[in-house]
């Protein structure tokens, strides 16, 4: 069984895990605002594959100041 004193969660750690959060989320919400789109989508960053999504979002979104070719 697990001790309970294991899977306690100090503030240092927390810190950890929002500035990882925040390395993260904040240059895709720069990209995601430049592109046209909402910044609060890149908050999908935050979910297992969701930095995958957001790439195909970006890769197949027609870009503001991109002629037609």
């Amino acid at each position: 069984m697990f001790e309970l004193a294991m899977m306690n969660i100090g503030f240092f750690e927390l810190l950890i895990v929002a500035a990882l959060g925040l390395f993260f989320v904040w240059p895709c919400w720069r990209i995601t605002a430049k592109a046209g789109l909402p910044g609060a989508l890149s908050l999908i960053v935050l979910l297992p594959g969701g930095f995958l999504i957001l790439l195909f979002v970006w890769a197949f979104k027609d870009w503001p100041g991109q002629g037609k070719a």
